[in-house]
């Protein structure tokens, strides 16, 4: 207990001044080393500060305590919410999951508060470092750059923003450019060195760099106290075409994207939709490859006047393909500025596969068969007319596969969930009380057919399943519903 107390206590020396005691005298803390403090507890950032019935005040790292007795039943459904999330062996979840349920006083608004809570870190070594990412889905894995700013405290969240380099470029390369912008503005920085591109290749468009960015993600979640809502992906060259590749693949994830020198693929067209909640502030030299400009150009217009996105286009009238850090800090401070928005009542999503496509609150789970996909031959019109002139021929096409990709819009209205789609046969709705009232019945209509009605229960084990699956305490739902569509 003496060893305790003293490692402890050199952690209270970072309490911030007092706030009310959360639980009563004789609250008992249990460690992760099976010892347990008596007291009275205060939740204060990443830490419980705990007055001890000698009356010693010390301080806890909320990562050490395994539960709580006698405590608000919010705090105490944190730590084994944390026990479940960690835990790997489903018939020990299942004992977690009832010790949850099984607290006093704990309603189904105290556990989404509970499970609202952010995962505290611990205090992580400032400046630069070196973390090998495990790239889900693969057994490969890859080198990454971490800069943690100056002022960096696991007590608050914090920005994250993911850099990625161009062709034979390196993660080192890019984090020698952000790192003083990271200290200058508080964010954690994170640039990895694409798999595909140790052999000088581009960006691929492929599963496993996908991958890679979004394991950077989640390692770096796992490592320190990030804000879920301010995650951003910003790249050159190759890496500016990943940022519209990642973002319009993980739409749920990212905050704003801020590709320099990069553009949207043709094949990928349709899926701009998916930036619809997704600000872009976009970088580019007006004497840049004709291709690259163009399809940049495009990618603005269709962002604008069909997507409705919001979307800040810079272009520099006498600059190719050059890094344009003279405009990089202006660039940064406005893409700090943007926050996502996990639960807006409209979504719009599309898919060009065969596998899922999760949106911020809506699952495309099948397409039909007749749906765009990449490389499909297009039967288009008067393509023979275009043949000599270029901009017009890649225009069209732009057009062809963004009006061939199927998608589905959401959109709820009272109690009722109002579906638009064309080219989707499946898709499933993640649902709050934020999003709609699950206290009383509501409907699911596509043209004019109601496709659900019913009322929705709040189911712990799914909330806390999803939790756990997606890592993500702004997007927690308590059910789903799938459905078919005409």
């Amino acid at each position: 207990m003496r060893q305790i107390r003293q490692a402890t206590f050199i952690c209270c020396l970072f309490l911030l001044s007092p706030s009310p005691a959360l639980g009563a005298n004789h609250t008992f803390v249990h460690l992760s080393d099976e010892s347990k403090l008596s007291g009275s507890v205060t939740d204060k950032g990443a830490k419980l500060a705990i007055t001890l019935t000698s009356g010693e005040n010390i301080a806890v790292w909320k990562r050490q305590v395994t539960r709580l007795e006698n405590a608000p039943p919010t705090l105490t459904a944190e730590f084994p919410i944390r026990r479940y999330l960690e835990e790997k062996d489903a018939s020990r979840r299942e004992e977690i999951l009832q010790e949850i349920q099984g607290i006093s006083g704990l309603t189904s608004e105290l556990l989404m508060e509970a499970a609202s809570r952010p995962d505290h870190r611990l205090p992580a070594k400032i400046g630069r470092s070196r973390i090998q990412i495990k790239i889900r889905g693969s057994v490969q894995s890859a080198d990454c750059v971490v800069v943690v700013p100056e002022e960096y405290d696991p007590g608050r969240s914090w920005p994250l923003w993911i850099s990625m380099h161009g062709t034979g470029g390196s993660g080192t390369g890019i984090a020698s450019i952000m790192e003083a912008y990271a200290h200058e503005h508080g964010f954690l920085l994170a640039c990895p060195t694409e798999h595909q591109d140790r052999h000088g290749k581009g960006w691929g468009y492929s599963d496993i760099e996908r991958s890679l960015t979004v394991s950077t993600i989640e390692e770096m979640k796992a490592r320190f106290h990030v804000d879920p809502d301010r995650i951003y992906l910003n790249g050159w060259s190759r890496g500016g075409h990943a940022s519209y590749d990642v973002a319009e693949h993980f739409p749920g994830i990212i905050a704003a994207i801020n590709p320099i020198i990069g553009a949207p693929r043709a094949h990928y067209f349709g899926l701009l939709r998916n930036l619809t909640n997704i600000p872009c502030y976009v970088m580019n030299g007006a004497l840049d490859q004709d291709k690259l400009v163009f399809a940049a150009r495009e990618g603005k217009k269709k962002l604008e006047t069909s997507v409705k996105a919001q979307v800040i286009y810079y272009e520099d009238p006498k600059r190719g393909h050059e890094f344009l850090l003279d405009h990089l800090g202006t660039a940064i401070e406005q893409v700090l500025q943007w926050r996502r928005t996990p639960l807006v009542t409209r979504s719009l999503l599309a898919s060009v596969a065969d596998s899922p496509m999760e949106g911020l609150w809506v699952r495309i789970d099948e397409i039909k068969k007749d749906s765009y996909r990449p490389g499909a031959t297009l039967k288009m019109r008067n393509l023979r007319r275009l043949m000599n002139d270029e901009e017009k021929k890649m225009s069209a096409v732009h057009k062809s596969i963004y009006d061939k990709t199927a998608f589905v819009e959401a959109r709820i209205e009272n109690s009722r969930i109002i579906l638009k789609s064309a080219g989707v046969r499946k898709i499933t709705l993640f649902l709050n009380d934020e999003l709609i009232s699950l206290d009383k019945s509501f409907r699911v209509t596509a043209r004019g057919k109601t496709l659900y009605r019913g009322k929705l229960k709040r189911d712990p084990e799914y909330l806390l399943t999803g939790l756990s699956q997606r890592r993500d305490r702004h997007r927690i739902f308590w059910n789903e519903v799938t459905v078919t569509l005409p």
